[in-house]
């Protein structure tokens, strides 16, 4: 609710408001914290049908973020278009190369949401790969967020639970 009344109050005040991205703002509020999935792919279906993105600059094209919210609301048809679209539409190598880390994120969800989870998490793991080294700081980012034991921590031993059972 409050980040509607904040996008209202910027437009009001007659600030340069990205509507898509405002509409990617809600529907991911309806998706992950109102669990409204439905209403969140209203939400996505009805800002690209206003808005498509063929229509944008190419760098303000969120085709990997608008399927990842599609998978994460368990529409990966809707995601795999978008993905498709993507590959139709964009030419450019330089920027499907730097693109490509999103891309993999959103093939992962795409995979969680058709529950196939060995291949979210090899999707997760290529997100976190540019051809010249890691694609962010945090080389687990992706897979934390879905088991943060599957991050490289296998072999850390887990702390005793009372004092008891502590090697002492």
């Amino acid at each position: 609710r409050l980040e509607g009344e904040q996008w209202r109050a910027n437009a009001a005040r007659g600030a340069d408001i990205d509507t898509l991205a405002w509409r990617m703002d809600a529907a991911r509020s309806d998706i992950w914290w109102r669990e409204r999935p439905d209403t969140g792919v209203k939400q996505l279906d009805d800002a690209l049908a206003r808005m498509p993105l063929r229509s944008r600059p190419l760098e303000q094209r969120p085709y990997a973020q608008i399927a990842t919210l599609y998978a994460q609301a368990g529409r990966s048809d809707r995601a795999k278009q978008v993905l498709a679209q993507f590959d139709a539409e964009v030419r450019d190598t330089s920027f499907r190369r730097a693109y490509e880390p999103a891309l993999h994120a959103a093939r992962g969800e795409i995979a969680l949401a058709e529950r196939r989870p060995g291949d979210a998490l090899q999707e997760f793991r290529q997100a976190d790969r540019l051809p010249d080294g890691p694609a962010s700081s945090s080389p687990c980012r992706l897979e934390a967020r879905r088991e943060p034991r599957g991050c490289g921590f296998e072999s850390a031993p887990i702390p005793a639970r009372n004092s008891a059972s502590a090697p002492g």
